[in-house]
């Protein structure tokens, strides 16, 4: 597998930065107080605006880690032009949870971009809500998730 897909390069020294602003704003958040300051200056670190719903739903769901990686993750990252056997190996990686949070959420949109398919989360978690049947329970294999995703595709 291409090296580019454990994730992209970081400035280790922005990203410590992005990090350390990240865990005082949730410490902020935590003690119900006023983060505004905090977001200008993720801002200012990472080049891009954030919104407090931004903040908000990581707090709620993700480490500040991933929350910054998140942050100085820009659109250009993300490869779309996943062989199959990189998609397959990925798939993998999701559905047996090996990697941190970050790595499963850059996969996902990887496979997204790749698949065409905006719906693969749901397709590997919740299929019964990708087939509109309810059934939680099917168990697909990878390659099952992964023909489906490309059958699909752009028509989801």
């Amino acid at each position: 597998m291409r090296k580019a897909l454990e994730s992209p390069p970081f400035d280790p020294v922005l990203l410590r930065e992005v990090v350390a602003q990240a865990i005082e704003a949730y410490f902020t958040m935590e003690q119900g107080q006023s983060c505004d300051s905090l977001l200008k200056g993720l801002e200012e670190l990472t080049g891009r605006t954030i919104h407090p719903f931004e903040l908000h739903s990581a707090f709620s769901s993700i480490r500040p880690e991933a929350f910054a990686k998140q942050l100085l993750t820009s659109e250009t990252d993300f490869l779309s032009d996943l062989t199959p056997d990189e998609m397959l190996e990925l798939l993998n990686r999701v559905t047996h949870v090996r990697g941190d949070e970050y790595q499963l959420s850059y996969w996902i949109e990887c496979l997204k971009r790749s698949t065409g398919n905006p719906r693969i989360s749901d397709l590997i978690y919740w299929p019964g809500h990708y087939f509109g049947d309810g059934d939680e329970t099917r168990d697909l294999s990878d390659q099952e998730i992964l023909e489906i995703a490309l059958r699909d595709g752009h028509a989801v």
